[in-house]
């Protein structure tokens, strides 16, 4: 899975396009700071056949904070950009590991699969001696044959299944991927001292969020376009100068003309005032998206955690009701050759273990996808951490 996951946080085109919007976001800064430095502003004009040609270069002195505003939403803008990367990358290792395990399970339940298929074989078998030597009645060879056909189409089923599973993880993957290899070890630590602290982990949950840092650097945004509002409604102090090209000029006015200007832009009508109140309308909507997205990483991070206890508690039961059903179909066989069980004991009994070993598989599978869930979920398992999880 570390393999898969190297090449997918790197080369999967929802990484490769955040990236490129972070590479956007670097320019749009270069743009905002080219505000500090002079325009320069050239024009014609052709009053009565008189051609005349202007020259203003105009360097801003005071601005409200506008400028400082559109360099502040640039800045936020491309952090917001480099947290999409990070976020690119949290969605496709938790896809990526959501398919693996997936068809981790699939392959373990299609293990169970052959065996069950196997077992009931040699049942069918067993049982068309019985008939044959005319020990049994024809009924159980029909019933062993039926419940033979059950295990084949089930196995048929899983088979599927886990075809759909692979194609899921070679989407996520970007790699051809014939079977996924079995997790030998997860090194995961619940709390730092070792107990069960919850709201310990929801805090290294919410600190390690690239959603949360995203909509923290928005808000971030939403702070500099409310400032900006502010200053549109602000006069601009210039110093400037004028050179005019060509044309004949009064003898009272000079072609070059040094000046320190005053300007002011405020919209049409009280249109500066509404897109202040807009502004801090749109910061107040991402306080609270902020604050709704923490609530519901804290839900997401416990009901893991209680999945994770749950899986593990379920473990021990799993594989004493495996080995009991294991036991239970030869003590039944054992038992039905020497008249005290039916042949239809002895086939439940068999289906009865084959859902025993599917009931272990999934259990298995459930703890370890939620452990690398949550463990994606805090940082601790990621880019240049993928060895918490050992093959």
């Amino acid at each position: 899975m570390a393999t898969l996951l190297d090449v997918a946080v790197v080369q999967h085109p929802l990484v490769l396009q955040a990236q490129e919007r972070f590479n956007a976001a670097g320019f749009d800064v270069e743009s905002a700071k080219w505000g500090r430095f002079p325009t320069v502003v050239s024009e014609t004009k052709v009053p009565n056949q008189n051609t005349q040609s202007l020259t203003r270069i105009e360097q801003p002195l005071w601005t409200g904070g506008r400028i400082t505003a559109q360099i502040d939403i640039s800045e936020a803008n491309r952090l917001v950009a480099r947290d999409q990367i990070r976020e690119a990358q949290f969605n496709i290792m938790q896809q990526l590991s959501a398919a693996y395990f997936e068809l981790l399970r699939m392959q373990a339940r299609l293990v169970v699969a052959d065996a069950n298929v196997v077992e009931h074989s040699r049942l069918e078998e067993l049982i068309g001696r019985r008939v044959s030597a005319e020990v049994s009645p024809a009924a159980d060879r029909v019933q062993a044959n039926a419940r033979l056909q059950q295990a084949i189409a089930e196995r048929i089923q899983i088979q599927r299944a886990r075809d759909a599973a692979r194609l899921a993880l070679q989407q996520w993957s970007l790699a051809q991927v014939s079977a996924a290899r079995t997790v030998r070890r997860i090194d995961f630590v619940r709390g730092r001292t070792g107990g069960v602290d919850d709201e310990e982990f929801v805090a290294r949950v919410l600190a390690a969020a690239p959603q949360r840092q995203r909509l923290q650097h928005q808000l971030r945004v939403a702070q500099a376009q409310r400032d900006l509002a502010f200053s549109q409604g602000l006069p601009s102090v210039v110093a400037g100068y004028q050179y005019i090209w060509g044309g004949t000029l009064p003898t009272t006015i000079d072609r070059g003309t040094a000046y320190l200007g005053l300007q002011f832009q405020p919209g049409a009508g009280l249109s500066a005032l509404s897109n202040r109140e807009a502004s801090s309308r749109r910061e107040d909507a991402a306080r609270q998206e902020l604050a709704a997205l923490e609530r519901d990483l804290g839900q997401q991070t416990r009901t893991l955690l209680a999945e994770i206890d749950a899986a593990t508690s379920q473990l021990g039961p799993a594989r004493l009701l495996l080995k009991g059903s294991q036991e239970v179909v030869e003590s039944y066989l054992r038992q039905y050759q020497v008249g005290r069980r039916n042949w239809v004991e002895v086939l439940n009994a068999q289906r009865e273990k084959a859902q025993a070993a599917y009931s272990l598989a999934d259990v298995e599978s459930s703890r370890d996808q939620a452990t690398v869930r949550l463990m994606i979920f805090a940082g601790e398992f990621g880019p240049g951490r993928f060895d918490a999880v050992q093959h």
